[in-house]
């Protein structure tokens, strides 16, 4: 996923966070409580759905229409993503000097983060 990052123009910088968030959300640490009724309750209407919103603000772009520039644009840009060097995450970081997690606990297992984040929002 992360050797094509730069070919779509995705920051460098932003890979790491992304790929921890995923970790995260695989061992669960997103899923507490979770769906919650926080936008309903801010906005003061249900949240809409991820199609709608992806609709609402691609409608207009000049990638999304079918054209034959467009097309050759894009036949272009997957070329340049089925060759790119693999790019070492963890020797970017370092470089970075992002911080190196060796023993990271995922929130939801820690009791005393658990038991201040549940009586938060009861």
């Amino acid at each position: 996923m992360f050797t094509t990052w730069g070919v779509y123009g995705f920051p460098k910088g932003d890979a790491p966070q992304v790929i921890h968030y995923i970790k995260d959300g695989h061992n669960g640490g997103l899923a507490i409580n979770a769906p919650t009724t926080s936008v309903q309750d801010i906005v003061g209407k249900s949240v809409d759905k991820f199609e709608t919103i992806t609709w609402r603000y691609l409608k207009d772009n000049p990638m999304v229409k079918q054209s034959i520039y467009n097309k050759l644009k894009i036949m272009g840009i997957m070329i340049k993503a089925m060759v790119p060097p693999k790019w070492d995450m963890d020797k970017y970081e370092i470089e970075q000097g992002f911080p190196i997690f060796e023993m990271m606990v995922s929130s939801n297992v820690l009791k005393e983060w658990k038991s201040k984040y549940l009586k938060q929002i009861k």
